[in-house]
């Protein structure tokens, strides 16, 4: 049976999975969707494997997209963005605000994540699979600029961004580890979020 596992299909999930050559006899069944439906399909157990948002790791929701790269690109200053406030339409770039309110700790947007009952009986095929998603990861981004180059032909919103953009964000803007310093921002994050339903 193949691995039920889900992408988001936001640009900064890219270099996990554009271009994934999985291992032989590795079948995955792919779901994209947004975070919000992803982090719904995991907790009803919909998907195997999934990367959820930091807030639903940590029980609380949160929705993200790529509609502040293209507003910066337009040249809307960085910060808290009132895009329509007549709709009620707010852009937030959560890593600046975070980054201001903590001191420059940086910020978790989503985790990998495996039920633990499959994990539990398919321990092999999630190691496979997290170890080809780690090698795509560490090709697509070892050069910034080739990747950047190929993705402004290949992704709906990189077209409107341009590839000085598109390797400015790749190299400079993102991680892609969860190292001791993200691990403890992700804890600090959790002390400041408030009880909430996931929708």
């Amino acid at each position: 049976m193949p691995i039920r596992a889900g992408i988001i299909g936001y640009l900064n999930t890219l270099p996990i999975h554009h271009g994934l050559a999985l291992p032989p006899g590795l079948a995955v069944d792919w779901t994209q969707a947004p975070p919000s439906a992803l982090n719904r399909a995991v907790a009803e157990g919909r998907l195997d494997w999934s990367p959820v948002s930091s807030a639903f790791y940590l029980r609380h929701a949160l929705v993200i997209g790529d509609e502040a790269l293209l507003l910066a690109e337009r040249g809307v200053p960085e910060g808290v963005h009132v895009v329509d406030f007549d709709e009620g339409v707010h852009v937030v770039d959560l890593a600046t605000l975070w980054a201001q309110a903590t001191g420059g700790m940086p910020f978790v947007f989503a985790v990998w994540v495996a039920r633990k009952a499959w994990f539990e009986t398919h321990r092999d095929e999630a190691e496979a699979l997290m170890a080809a998603c780690r090698a795509n990861r560490d090709a697509n981004l070892g050069d910034p600029a080739r990747f950047a180059a190929l993705l402004a032909h290949a992704h709906a919103v990189a077209p409107s961004l341009g590839p000085s953009t598109l390797e400015r964000y790749f190299a400079r803007c993102l991680s892609y580890r969860l190292d001791a310093p993200h691990r403890e921002a992700l804890a600090r994050f959790a002390g400041v979020l408030e009880p909430t339903t996931i929708p």
